[in-house]
Order: structure tokens, then C-alpha cells, then sequence
């Protein structure tokens, strides 16, 4: 059988096509996960956290988990007998410390020793993209589609505070890239164009990292991207520069 998103399968289909037992967390065949399935009522944070309970037989395969390489399928419960598949995904890191506990404690369930964090495979890198006729090229596009991009949470508060604080030094938003400011463009619609950028880009981080108003910048919506484009990520300035030098 082969696992379609956001459908849903019962523990027995997900059993007969990738093995494991039918109650546990993370079932294994021969000592390998094969996959996920988790509780969202015991993981608010699934699929991307996962609370690992205080039993031994629990902590031992999500060790096991992250010493894997490769990515299993992970499915959320939705009723007693539908999980719904959300991806294939493989661990990150399994964490005991206070601070990933406590990070969301309102969110975690009370046993819990413990948060492994996993993370979507890739669907498809450019170089597995197959030669294309760009005259005769459609594509299905509109599913429905859960995106690595949750694991790395960013928090509105600290965006709104961000844009506060700099409309309070320097008057209006600008770029601090190419410098283009929020008067060019029509009232109501100008705040638009201005995006939050984090200086130290949260993807190359495995937990949770505390975030001030130092570590965030303001930049249009084209040079943000142009920055996340850039390898190593260029900084504004250093985006500035190479405007500059470009002209």
C-alpha cells in the first residue's frame, strides 16, 4: 500500500504494509521503527514534538528512533480507528533537558521525560526534478500539504513588538536592505510589503532558542527572499553591499 497524505488508515492497514506491532507509539520490526503514531490529545505538538512517557520500553525505542537514518511514515490519530497520515518524517534529536520540557509546559503531557523532535523528509530536490518541455508543462497543484516549516515556530508577538519598536526609532518601516521605505508605497497597504527577518536562521537550530528584538530585522519581501536564496545567508548589510555594487 503506498500511504497517501491526509488520508486516513486503520492501525491494521498501517500494520500489514510496514510491520510492527498494533498499540505502541512507534512500532519496530527487528529493532527498527517503521513508523509513527501518535496521539495528538498526548502530543499537541505532533508530528513535529513528541512527548516521550517515563516507561523504559518507551524512552528505548525513541533512542532507537534517533539513531536511524532514514525517514518513516507518521500518522495523528483522528478517532479510534483513523489515523491520518502526515508525511514520512525522520528524529532530529530526543531531548531530556528542562528547557525543552518546560518550553511548553502547558502543552505537555504530565509524564513526559523527555521530547523527541522529528522532521519531514524532503519531497523532492531540484536535482530529481526530470527535464521538462517548458511549451507543454502542466501540474495538479492545490493539495492540501503539511510543510517542514512548523517545526520552526515563529512567534507573531515578538514580530508585532519588532515592528513597533523600530516604527518608534526610526518613524516608518524600511528595508534595512535596500532601504526602500513604507511612504513609496499606498497607505493600508505598505505595511504588507515589510517582513520579520531572523538574523540567526531558526532551520539551523534542533530546539528551542530564545529570540530578542536585537535578533530580528526588517526587510522587504524581496529581499527577504533574496537573503534566504543566498548560501552562506547573507546579512541586510551585507545584501546592501552587493545592491550596491550590482548598480
Amino acid at each position: 500500500m503506498h500511504f497517501i497524505k491526509l488520508q486516513n488508515y486503520t492501525r491494521q492497514q498501517i500494520h500489514d504494509t510496514v510491520g510492527g506491532d498494533l498499540q505502541s507509539y512507534l512500532p519496530h520490526r527487528d529493532g527498527h521503527v517503521v513508523c509513527g503514531c501518535f496521539d495528538p490529545a498526548l502530543n499537541a505538538r505532533a508530528p513535529f514534538e513528541i512527548d516521550v512517557g517515563n516507561s523504559p520500553d518507551v524512552i528505548k525505542y525513541a533512542e532507537r528512533f534517533v539513531s536511524q537514518t532514514d525517514a518513516v511514515p507518521i500518522f495523528l490519530k483522528r478517532s479510534s480507528s483513523e489515523w491520518e497520515y502526515v508525511g514520512d518524517f525522520h528524529s532530529v534529536k530526543l531531548e531530556r533537558s528542562e528547557e525543552d520540557l518546560y518550553a511548553f509546559k502547558a502543552f505537555r503531557r504530565p509524564d513526559a521525560v523527555a521530547v523527541l523532535y522529528l522532521a519531514e523528509k524532503e519531497l523532492m530536490v531540484e536535482s530529481e526534478i526530470p527535464p521538462l518541455d517548458v511549451n507543454d508543462t502542466v501540474a495538479d497543484e492545490g493539495r492540501k500539504r503539511y510543510y517542514t516549516h512548523y517545526l520552526r515556530e515563529r512567534s507573531p508577538i515578538l514580530a508585532e513588538a519588532k515592528r513597533r519598536a523600530f516604527r518608534a526609532e526610526h518613524g516608518l518601516l524600511y528595508c534595512e536592505a535596500c532601504t526602500t521605505s513604507e511612504d513609496k508605497f499606498p497607505p493600508g497597504l505598505a505595511e504588507s510589503c515589510f517582513e520579520v527577518h531572523h538574523l540567526r536562521p531558526l532551520a539551523t537550530n534542533t530546539g528551542v532558542v530564545r529570540t530578542g528584538l536585537n535578533d530580528l530585522a526588517i526587510v522587504c519581501a524581496n529581499c527577504h527572499r533574496m537573503i534566504h536564496r543566498s548560501e552562506p545567508m547573507l546579512s541586510p548589510s551585507d545584501l546592501l553591499t552587493e545592491l550596491k555594487n550590482f548598480q
